[in-house]
């Protein structure tokens, strides 16, 4: 086991961050990894007055106390050789992540939660976030639900698909399940078969069956299922993540955290999907 990788995730005592306390728990010991659970305490509320109270900073300090070792018990239920350690960081929520991001081998977060939490994925917090920083997010959503056997990964036949494919191989060998890799071919039902390229019209199926082909090779204990559908992205991954432990979806989002665009397909999945969606850089 690699104890020198840590999976990181957020926590605000919420019952979403909860879930997603228990999800990086479940990924770190599948891979033999340790955890670090980080609340961040926000600075003072901009309109009160400049130097909070003796006591007020007794109780911030007392809830993220409580939040992390609430979480800390979470985490360590069940599983007797996890390493736990808690972090309360103080600072602004969004930047506070994306530099303890690459501290670990990935972050995880809730879907919703308390205070700036709750509006984690709404906007530009979840753009300035999944897809744009050097290591995956992974984001939770509910409770737990019982292993249905498959890692779901969208694969864009114009962009590289290594991250993506890498993570979501790693992701179902680590759980013992299959990898169905899904590209949707946004165009009518009466071209759909045909995509045109330098050699001239060839069947997607066939580009997808011949781009999955070495990944086969390379994983050859892990059962791969390559499926075309036609329809909306969004729509298609949504449904098929009801049958998923995990959506995997690369980022082609570029720049730093103001300037980087994670893509409609993956900020719709965030808000849409029935199960956990991992979004990896790609850059």
């Amino acid at each position: 086991m690699n104890r020198t990788e840590t999976v990181i995730v957020g926590t605000d005592g919420s019952a979403a961050a909860g879930a997603a306390v228990v999800w990086a728990a479940d990924e770190a010991v599948r891979h033999g990894r340790s955890l670090r659970i980080v609340h961040v305490e926000q600075p003072w509320v901009f309109g009160l007055p400049d130097v909070p109270s003796a006591e007020f900073t007794e109780a911030r300090a007392a809830q993220s106390g409580q939040a992390l070792e609430e979480a800390r018990s979470l985490a360590a239920e069940g599983r007797p050789g996890l390493e736990v350690t808690i972090e309360n960081v103080r600072g602004d929520l969004i930047r506070t992540l994306a530099d303890l991001a690459p501290q670990g081998t990935e972050l995880v977060l809730g879907r919703r939660g308390h205070g700036a939490f709750a509006d984690l994925l709404l906007g530009s917090t979840s753009l300035r976030l999944a897809g744009h920083l050097a290591r995956p997010v992974i984001v939770v959503r509910g409770g737990t639900a019982p292993a249905r056997g498959e890692v779901v990964v969208g694969v864009a036949l114009d962009h590289n698909p290594k991250a993506a494919l890498t993570f979501a191989f790693a992701a179902a060998r680590a759980r013992g399940a299959q990898v169905r890799a899904i590209h949707v071919w946004e165009v009518s039902d009466a071209i759909a078969p045909l995509v045109r390229d330098e050699q001239g019209f060839i069947d997607p199926l066939d580009r997808l069956a011949d781009l999955m082909a070495p990944w086969r090779e390379m994983n050859d204990d892990v059962k791969v299922v390559e499926e075309l559908s036609t329809g909306q992205p969004v729509a298609v991954l949504t449904e098929v993540s009801a049958g998923a432990d995990l959506l995997v979806v690369g980022s082609h989002g570029r720049g730093p955290l103001t300037g980087a665009l994670l893509g409609s397909v993956g900020h719709g999945v965030l808000h849409h999907a029935h199960c956990p969606v991992a979004v990896i850089p790609t850059h």
